[in-house]
């Protein structure tokens, strides 16, 4: 009896090896492909692998290059069956984020295989003449800030004086760039040029104006930091983790004292890691190393400086969205077990001192751009629920100071063109607006709010290679802020208001004049509410929904810019009669 248990509990146990190993065991005649996988980003005249697995008996297979189904050039007419080939992308091919790889038997056309669709940076058309340097798109500000096939992988932040600063790569020079406003005009500079440098980049800036940069550098696999002093001006390079094939998908968060810290993946075995500087040295360690998990990792920090990373988890080709966060270890959670989900991850932690803290993720999946919130558990709202025919290459996440979400994302409209968008969440729903659809721009968008809950972004405009940047009409760039992170009190209530009236309380600290003004959706003065040498202390007002000329304001979206000495900020009101 008991060996007869013990050949039972044998075979039960290899029928369930045979299950657990079925998702990477091929049986009977298929191709598969496993790199490239979607929304990887190709460098031309850089070396990658093409790994697939085929279950046919052929000894060689063709392998070919496609935009779409349509394919326009063999890599390898016959190669070996041997499940791998390092191809180098020609210099000549043009940017596309459809491209694809085709494994076919060359002795039977009709057994193939695609890859999912993956990005290639290559040659792009010459800029036009005259170009113009900033323009506007509805109720958007939208600036070239630089140009000459640049633009890629950008990332936003602001200084102490509400100023943008954006990092980004410079594909034609291999160059890591930081470009910034310094209050009348945009500026841009190298920061490190030592061989293939500036890919993955992400940006964060301290209390004190210094720059913090996350970044991989691609001539030795390796991540890289770099730091600008406020003081100097000089740029400080340190190598984080050079143990090889590491630095891609960086995302860096700081805590209150400055300290970075950086998520990123390790190529080699798929795992999501954590970087922190100690004070004296880099250290690292494993976030999660479940096989294929580190693609897409953004990182946050709660209000105690503990770190929370959203990443994407390819093992066993799930591709689900994940969390791993840190109390006293890593622990690991699923966001999502829908595929394919957790692509272009972004995510943001509310700094509030009591728990649960909120975790916001978005993120795309087929075809969706999704966001997440997390209390006790995660829950799912659909911020666009159809993209175009292609996937979102792009989300950004950030939360106002009411704790709502806003989101950037690239939309894609068609096989060859997408277009930057902007979503935010009133208690209506999801707001969504279109910011820039001059062609095929907004990829690798970052996203930022200042104090007065303005968006900021950065982007790349892929068919003239130029970094972009666009923010809401009326933002004032060239405006200094004497005291930007003093918030005064300046509220409107009810918010969003269905009658017409909405009454506006602010706080003086001193005796001073005071200035409303009322701009609609589109940047135009509807009204200016003025009074004249008031008292310190708290006092309202009410705007009754109408124009300087008496007349009812249709229903709509309106921003409330207050003016006193020394000091601005602007508020939304939503009008739903």
């Amino acid at each position: 009896m008991g060996k007869g248990y013990e050949r039972i509990y044998l075979i039960s146990n290899i029928l369930l090896l045979i299950l657990f190993l079925s998702p990477i065991l091929t049986f009977g005649d298929e191709i598969r492909i496993e790199n490239p996988l979607f929304g990887d980003v190709w460098l031309s005249n850089q070396t990658y692998t093409i790994k697939w697995i085929n279950g046919y008996s052929s000894e060689k297979v063709c392998i070919e290059l496609c935009r779409g189904n349509q394919c326009f050039a063999t890599i390898a007419a016959e190669f070996d069956n041997s499940g791998s080939y390092n191809w180098c992308v020609p210099i000549e091919l043009n940017t596309g984020q459809d491209y694809r790889i085709k494994i076919l038997d060359p002795n039977d056309p009709i057994k193939y295989c695609y890859s999912e669709p993956f990005w290639i940076l290559g040659k792009i058309p010459e800029p036009e003449n005259g170009r113009p340097k900033s323009f506007r798109n509805n109720s958007w500000r939208i600036d070239l800030v630089d140009g000459g096939n640049v633009g890629y992988y950008t990332s936003i932040a602001l200084d102490t004086a509400g100023h943008p600063h954006i990092s980004y790569y410079d594909f034609d020079n291999n160059d890591l760039k930081h470009a910034w406003w310094n209050g009348s005009a945009w500026q841009n500079e190298i920061v490190e040029a030592s061989g293939n440098v500036g890919t993955w980049t992400s940006i964060a800036i301290d209390s004190m104006n210094r720059i913090h940069i996350s970044y991989c550098d691609e001539s030795n696999r390796d991540l890289k930091y770099a730091r600008k002093d406020s003081a100097t001006a000089q740029w400080l390079s340190q190598t984080v983790d050079a143990t090889g094939n590491r630095g891609e998908y960086t995302s860096i968060a700081l805590e209150s004292n400055g300290t970075p810290h950086i998520s990123y993946i390790y190529g080699g075995a798929g795992d999501v890691m954590h970087a922190w500087w100690t004070g004296s040295r880099w250290a690292s360690e494993c976030a999660d190393d479940e096989r294929d998990c580190g693609r897409y990792s953004a990182i946050d920090l709660d209000n105690t400086g503990l770190p929370h990373i959203a990443h994407h988890d390819y093992t066993w080709n799930r591709e689900y969205a994940k969390h791993a966060y840190y109390t006293t270890q890593w622990n690991r959670e699923w966001i999502v077990e829908t595929w394919p989900s957790g692509l272009y991850n972004s995510i943001t932690v509310d700094k509030a001192n009591f728990p649960p803290q909120q975790k916001h993720v978005s993120f795309q999946g087929l075809a969706h751009c999704t966001y997440a919130r997390r209390t006790v558990s995660w829950n799912l709202e659909t911020v666009e629920p159809y993209a175009g025919t292609l996937y979102i290459a792009g989300t950004s996440i950030k939360i106002d100071s009411l704790n709502r979400p806003h989101v950037a994302y690239y939309c894609a409209s068609s096989r060859v063109s997408g277009h930057l968008k902007y979503a935010y969440r009133e208690t209506s729903g999801w707001m969504l607006e279109t910011v820039d659809d001059s062609g095929s721009v907004g990829g690798f968008c970052s996203l930022v709010l200042d104090d007065h809950d303005f968006p900021h972004m950065s982007y790349v405009d892929y068919d003239h290679g130029e970094l972009r940047y666009a923010t809401r009409v009326g933002t004032a760039l060239k405006e200094n802020r004497t005291n930007p992170k003093k918030r005064f009190l300046f509220e409107i209530m009810p918010n969003p208001t269905t009658v017409n009236r909405a009454l506006i309380k602010y706080e003086l600290p001193l005796t001073s004049d005071v200035h409303i003004s009322v701009y609609n959706s589109i940047g135009k003065l509807i009204r200016t509410l003025t009074k004249y040498n008031q008292d310190s202390g708290t006092h309202t007002i009410t705007w009754n929904s109408k124009d300087n000329n008496g007349a009812d304001v249709p229903n709509g979206i309106y921003f409330l810019k207050f003016r006193t000495e020394g000091y601005t900020q602007t508020r939304r009101l939503i009008l739903f009669r």
